[in-house]
């Protein structure tokens, strides 16, 4: 659940550099090749969870705003060998993912960079991991583009994922077309996910179980949603213009989904 300029990481001629190399984290620790290798600023099981929770603590629910994303501060794809570098990036703490459609990280190791060092031997530890794709369409079967598509474990097994080490939230926006695929997903059963977009209503499914090895496709179909109107009033009967109106979801698993571009709105010079 990540995210860059046009699908690239601008990388500086300069900077601080690590190189490292990639492991099975089983008895062989056999180097793994052509896997995706990742800077983050924030530990990579909670960015995008992290992200949508301080958001909504710090500007709160009452500002209408597409919520931001985890960036990529720089990436790269390891070497037949297992090795890899990542170039271009700033004297400060980063951590580390990695991920393809076959394996997910075991480990995030954190590196506390200076200016312009070269950190090297770092490993990243990879267990055997599944896919989740799929497409998000309206209720006539067209494709939704740019809708936040969220892969998360489900409230009951979360404690579950938490103690085995391999909790993710899981957080990427449709394309064109309206497909979205999460590669180097945990193996495990319970998790739910989620589509938003200002096109349709908050559609989700749940009780998805990924299997080492396995691709899962999943369709979301999303339905037009209610429209709610209305008057605001103040204590004595006259009319609020300029009042904010929004709504809430009530259950813990979707209130950080409430905040979004089209909610709350404000009301109108008749309230």
């Amino acid at each position: 659940g990540v995210e860059d300029d046009g699908g690239r990481v601008e990388q500086a001629r300069t900077g601080a550099v690590i190189r490292g190399r990639v492991l099975r984290a089983d008895a062989s620790n056999a180097p793994v090749a052509g896997v995706e290798v990742l800077a983050l600023d924030r530990h990579p099981a909670f960015a995008d969870f992290e992200v949508r929770l301080r958001d909504f603590i710090e500007e709160g629910f009452w500002k209408a705003r597409e919520l931001p994303m985890a960036k990529v501060l720089a990436r790269t794809k390891s070497a037949e060998d297992g090795s890899f570098e990542l170039t271009g990036l700033e004297g400060k703490r980063v951590f580390l993912d990695a991920r393809s459609d076959r394996y997910y990280a075991r480990s995030y190791p954190a590196v506390r960079l200076a200016k312009n060092e070269v950190h090297e031997g770092t490993e990243i530890l990879l267990g055997p991991g599944g896919r989740v794709r799929g497409r998000i369409i309206d209720h006539a079967g067209a494709p939704v583009p740019g809708a936040r598509i969220v892969l998360r474990p489900s409230a009951a097994s979360f404690l579950a994922q938490i103690t085995s080490r391999s909790f993710r939230w899981f957080e990427q926006k449709s394309d064109d077309d309206g497909r979205f695929d999460f590669v180097g997903v945990p193996p495990g059963e319970g998790y739910a996910i989620t589509g938003v977009s200002d096109r349709v209503a908050l559609t989700q499914r749940r009780k998805l179980s990924v299997a080492i090895g396995r691709s899962v496709d999943v369709l979301l179909r999303g339905v037009p949603g209610a429209t709610i109107t209305g008057t605001v009033r103040r204590p004595d009967g006259r009319v609020a213009p300029g009042a904010y109106v929004g709504f809430a979801y009530l259950d813990i698993a979707r209130v950080l989904f409430s905040v979004h571009g089209a909610n709350p709105v404000q009301a109108d010079e008749k309230g």
